[in-house]
């Protein structure tokens, strides 16, 4: 199975390359340092953004959260033991989550 993808890899490399010259480089490139190498590279190139990414929307979570809780007394935030029993609580739970659903039903409802 793994020298069927390196195959297949390679054939579409090679069509890039014919299709697109200004690829002729990233070729060069993958030729020099092997396609398992490249493949471990755009791996932990991955694995870095997503991680950043989720750092920064947990951060942006908590954030919005803390605001929230300070602008409305009324503003709750459930556990995930709670939204799993009563799905329909994200509806309160999220400012405009309600507004936004409803919006999105009429949207969805008028194009039928």
């Amino acid at each position: 199975m793994k020298k069927l993808a390196i195959k297949t890899v390679g054939i579409i490399a090679f069509t890039l390359l014919i299709m697109r010259p200004d690829t002729f480089i990233l070729g060069i490139f993958i030729d020099a340092i092997g396609i398992e190498l490249f493949f471990l590279l755009l791996s932990v190139q991955f694995t870095v953004v997503t991680s950043v990414a989720r750092q920064l929307i947990q951060d942006s979570a908590r954030r919005a959260d803390e605001k929230l809780s300070q602008l409305s007394i009324y503003y709750y935030r459930p556990t995930m033991q709670n939204i799993l029993s009563h799905p329909g609580m994200l509806m309160h739970a999220i400012p405009g989550f309600g507004l936004a659903i409803s919006a999105l039903c009429f949207v969805r409802g008028c194009k039928r």
